[in-house]
């Protein structure tokens, strides 16, 4: 199994990290010397205490994203292939029980924009679109029924959010199938950061569908290339928070190299200040099911074309 190389990426960092996340008291506290000042155990218990603090964090990590109620943070994709290239941001709020839900999407183009704003307890979303989409509707605001369940909400359904499950779902198909060559590395730093490193195979990152290609270049995907491992960084801070997790590496064998760099920032709390007031009624066009359905077509078939 080849490891894959990882590629650079410079971010400026966001508001301090304040998210907690339970990973564990032994995660928090355990490193290669155990606290309590004893000798190093010998190697099968130290690897087995790895192991252990490995699979623990990863846990904690699924718990963030099954359970979190406060969530602040950027979701970062980029890929290459073939000459095609594909890049956005999405920021995400969510705060409270009932939640209200926040995304703001970009790709980096003038205009490419759209936010979507889902007020606590609402039937209703709200998308205030970018100069790009204006042509979709004669005011700057759509809203329409929502899709989030008034009861039972689930965090992973909700656009950016969604993209840190898939994240998780591929690391699980690929730790289920253990190739040879998969690193499992916890290490805790001395001012108490844990960061874990590993890998996901392509074959497993496409199954989730973390990225969807197109079929034209789903065809040029290799056996080979499927084998591969990109490299898995997942970051906590010294009060246990999680701080990023981030696939990133390019993959070869196959017609040309595959540049993918997959990433979910937590850049802190959201508050209420986050959200926006809601718009006048006379800047919102309001959607049936219909209008719904219409709409989204017309948006797919903009998205779908050069900028």
């Amino acid at each position: 199994m080849t490891a894959i190389s990882i590629r650079g990426r410079a971010r400026g960092r966001g508001a301090r990290r304040m998210l907690s996340v339970l990973v564990g008291f032994t995660v928090l506290t355990g490193c290669s010397v155990p606290t309590d000042g004893l000798a190093l155990p010998a190697r099968q218990q130290a690897e087995e205490y790895q192991a252990a603090r490995f699979v623990e964090s990863l846990d904690g990590l699924r718990r963030y994203f099954v359970e979190a109620t406060n969530i602040k943070g950027t979701v970062f994709t980029f890929a290459s292939f073939e000459g095609k290239k594909a890049k956005s941001e999405v920021d995400t709020y969510v705060l409270g029980e009932p939640p209200a839900l926040l995304t703001r999407s970009r790709s980096g183009h003038a205009g490419d924009n759209i936010d979507m704003y889902h007020p606590a307890g609402s039937d209703q979303d709200l998308l205030l679109l970018g100069t790009l989409y204006r042509s979709l509707a004669p005011t700057p605001w759509v809203s329409h029924r929502t899709h989030f369940p008034k009861d039972g909400f689930y965090v992973c359904t909700m656009t950016g959010v969604m993209v840190g499950c898939k994240m998780l779902d591929a690391m699980e198909l690929t730790q289920k199938e253990n190739p040879a060559g998969l690193l499992k590395k916890y290490t805790r730093h001395a001012d108490g950061r844990v960061e874990l490193l590993t890998g996901v195979t392509l074959k497993a990152f496409l199954e989730a569908r973390v990225l969807v290609l197109p079929d034209v270049l789903k065809a040029k995907v290799t056996d080979e290339m499927l084998k591969q491992l990109i490299p898995v960084n997942i970051k906590f801070a010294a009060d246990g928070s999680v701080d990023k997790f981030e696939m990133n590496g390019v993959v070869k064998g196959g017609p040309s190299p595959f540049e993918i760099q997959v990433g979910y920032d937590i850049t802190g709390a959201a508050t209420k200040a986050d959200f926006p007031s809601l718009p006048p009624r006379s800047d919102v066009t309001v959607l049936d099911e219909s209008g719904k359905k219409r709409f989204y077509d017309r948006l797919g078939d903009l998205k779908s074309q050069p900028i």
